[in-house]
């Protein structure tokens, strides 16, 4: 399986997690979480490791994949969401890329398949 394909399965297992807050995650917490879908997904014994978790967490963060997850530690162990409505999975489309999907459509709709599709 591809490393991407493992860093948004891991993605999706940490915002799972997060999301449910009755429950307190630690860092080992989620590390077992993402291991157990690994292993779910890729029907081997996956060991993902405590850098990769930070990294996957960092990347959530950030702006870089567009989900500016509000991730944050409290009594310096427990992670959660600061919203607690918050999921990666709701994340709105921004303006540059409606443009981006408007201009898609546009070359689609130029291309003979794409007319033959339509009929």
């Amino acid at each position: 399986m591809a490393s991407n394909k493992n860093a948004l399965i891991r993605y999706k297992v940490i915002d799972q997690c997060l999301r449910n807050s009755f429950r307190r995650w630690t860092l080992n917490d989620l590390i077992d979480a993402c291991s157990e879908a690994l292993f779910e997904y890729e029907g081997k014994d996956v060991f993902v490791s405590k850098r990769t978790v930070q990294l996957d967490i960092q990347h959530m963060r950030s702006d870089k994949l567009g989900y500016e997850a509000p991730i944050e530690v409290y009594d310096r162990k427990y992670y959660r969401y600061t919203d607690p409505n918050y999921s990666i999975k709701n994340i709105p489309i921004r303006e540059g890329d409606i443009a981006v999907i408007q201009e898609a459509i546009t070359v689609l709709k130029n291309l003979k398949i794409f007319r033959c599709l339509r009929k």
